[in-house]
């Protein structure tokens, strides 16, 4: 149980400290668009002889957008530790908060690499794929094990109320 406290208190402190950062997150999507070029340029550091299309601001959106839905995914992570800690674990909260938080994760995994490959592709002209330990794929991988923790918490909670019939 000092571990799943501990947990906790790691996640809260993450979530509470990236807390200030989604303001500007939120504003930055749609500031992306409006933005002069050279401010844009000078983010994504290209030259000013090449001027900034409405591609590179719609990559750069989207990679901004996947950080919130990472963002929201910890909040969701949250719950589930909340529910831990109240010793309710095979609840349909927290199937529902398991299966969410790996979609959504999944869906932030995919994001980062269509922004990435699509900002070097607009950007230098080349697609190129990096295959190893990276955010992207990490996200991926977390996504489809929560996916699969719910999996197996529905199971489990099925499983649990034959048992509680049968006593």
């Amino acid at each position: 149980m000092r571990k799943l406290q501990i947990l906790k208190s790691l996640v809260d402190f993450l979530f509470i400290s990236t807390s200030c950062v989604v303001p500007f997150l939120i504003l930055g999507i749609p500031t992306v668009f409006i933005l002069s070029e050279n401010i844009t340029s000078d983010f994504l550091k290209i030259d000013i002889a090449e001027s900034v299309t409405i591609l590179h601001k719609v990559f750069l959106a989207i990679f901004l957008l996947s950080y919130l839905l990472i963002y929201y995914t910890v909040y969701k992570f949250r719950l589930v530790l909340n529910e831990f800690v109240r010793a309710r674990i095979f609840t349909e909260k927290v199937i529902a908060n398991l299966k969410s938080a790996g979609n959504i994760l999944m869906i932030a995994g995919l994001l980062m690499i269509i922004s990435e490959v699509g900002l070097k592709l607009v950007i230098e002209s080349r697609i190129s794929f990096d295959f190893g330990i990276s955010a992207h794929y990490l996200c991926i991988c977390f996504g489809l094990f929560f996916v699969v923790l719910s999996e197996i918490f529905k199971v489990s909670k099925s499983m649990k109320q034959e048992n509680d019939l049968t006593i």
